[in-house]
This record gives structure tokens, C-alpha cells and sequence, in this order.
């Protein structure tokens, strides 16, 4: 592989994720915390009567970053912040739940695409009461056009990845042909 190739493989794979991160940057304005990096550096180690040797140690840097804490992304104010977000990127898909205190919530969907390619969906839970950002309840409604939803994300999918889909598919018919062949040779 080329380096041309390996630039196009890079931005394709940062456009697949772009929606996502800018979703991050965007909620990281609002719910962070600050941490210092964890960094691996060589450090030489001598010993009497033996060479230089190197090891890898972790240390941590002296300069914080704002890091994105999912734990507090919840609230009206967050979904309000990720509302924000959508209404510049109408491929998130929001769809209506209830938190573990039968509150209005959301639930994000997230997709890694581009015009070409698709590689899934991150989803976003975002509670407006609870603390625990893992549970949600669906009422009948809310449950149908969930799957509504997620079904117009598969349609996408297949039809982006339609060559892999066609390339995996024949890949099962050769392995299931090898397979009666193994089976006619063993009768």
C-alpha cells in the first residue's frame, strides 16, 4: 500500500467518525473533567558492568485536558446541548424514552458513515432523572419507532456496504460448496 492510499484510508476513516467527534467536542464544552495525560516515555536505565538499556515507563504530564464525561451527560440541559448539535446534523436520530423514574429521556443514534461507506451507530442514552445513564424503559410508541428507526439505519447500511455484503455472500456459497464436496468424498 502506497502512501497516497494510506492518506485516503486516514480521511475516510476520520469523515466515518466526524458526526461523533464533533458530537464530543461540542458536549465537552459542558460536561468534562480534567485530567492529565498518561504518557509512556524511553527512559535509559545503566547499571554497573551492563549496556544502556530502555525501558518504557508511564508518567504523567504536567499540562490537563478536558476530557468528556459520559456519566454526567444527562439532564434536560444535556439533551438540550445534544439538541443543539442535531438540529446542524440531521443524521442523529432522536428518539423519545423514559428514565428509570418514568422521566422524559432520549436516546441518540449516532451513525459512522459517509456518502460510501457505513461502519455502525453509536447510541446515546441521555436520562433526564436517573443517575444510571444504562437503563431506559419503552412504551409501546416509543418502542416502534425505536425499531422504525434503527430499520432505516440497516437499510442504509446495506445499501452502502452493499459490495461487502455481496462479497461475504459469496465467500459463504464457496465454503458451503467445499463443504458437500468434503461431504460427497466422505460417503
Amino acid at each position: 500500500m502506497n502512501e497516497e492510499e494510506m492518506k485516503e484510508m486516514d480521511n475516510e476513516s476520520m469523515n466515518l467518525h466526524k458526526v461523533w467527534h464533533g458530537l464530543c467536542d461540542h458536549l465537552k464544552r459542558y460536561y468534562y473533567t480534567k485530567e492529565r495525560l498518561l504518557l509512556w516515555g524511553k527512559v535509559k536505565k545503566l547499571k554497573e558492568g551492563e549496556h544502556t538499556k530502555e525501558k518504557y515507563e508511564a508518567c504523567k504530564s504536567k499540562k490537563e485536558i478536558k476530557v468528556l464525561d459520559f456519566k454526567q451527560v444527562k439532564g434536560y440541559d444535556a439533551m438540550s446541548a445534544i439538541r443543539k448539535y442535531v438540529d446542524k446534523h440531521p443524521e442523529i436520530v432522536e428518539c423519545h424514552t423514559d428514565d428509570d423514574w418514568h422521566t422524559n429521556s432520549a436516546i441518540f443514534l449516532i451513525p459512522h458513515e459517509t456518502d460510501k461507506k457505513y461502519m455502525g451507530t453509536t447510541v446515546l442514552n441521555v436520562p433526564q432523572c436517573s443517575s444510571d445513564n444504562n437503563l431506559f424503559f419503552l412504551y409501546p410508541s416509543d418502542l416502534d419507532n425505536l425499531i422504525k428507526e434503527l430499520q432505516k439505519i440497516q437499510a442504509r447500511q446495506m445499501e452502502k456496504n452493499a459490495e461487502d455484503y455481496k462479497y461475504l455472500a459469496e465467500l459463504e456459497q464457496e465454503m458451503e460448496d467445499e463443504r458437500a464436496k468434503h461431504e460427497e468424498t466422505d460417503n
